[in-house]
């Protein structure tokens, strides 16, 4: 597979477009990321919440306790491939932009 470092296409997490307009590339932008391995391709904000935010425990239809807990191994949400977690905590302390897109 090849690198694509254009900004065409969109989050396969939140389905939203990769804005166009500040006349970078994608490796040079801090709000978007892209898994070595695999070069899947994200908002950093949308990976972050899949890897790293916990979900509220929930009730379910016959009052059991569905626990949501963190994955401990890092995997692309695509392809599933295991992310080193040296990468996972680079991807972390990447620096987002304001939203980058509007949910309806």
């Amino acid at each position: 597979t090849t690198i694509n470092d254009s900004i065409g296409g969109r989050c396969p997490l939140c389905l939203c477009e990769f804005e166009e307009g500040s006349g970078k590339k994608f490796s040079e932008r801090n709000d978007l990321c892209r898994i070595s391995k695999c070069y899947h391709r994200f908002h950093k904000e949308c990976l972050n919440s899949t890897w790293f935010v916990k979900l509220k425990d929930e009730v379910g239809e016959y009052g059991i306790i569905i626990k949501h807990d963190l994955p401990k191994e890092k995997r692309c949400p695509i392809c599933r491939i295991e992310v080193d977690l040296d990468e996972a905590l680079i991807i972390t302390k990447m620096q987002p932009r304001k939203a980058q897109c509007q949910y309806d």
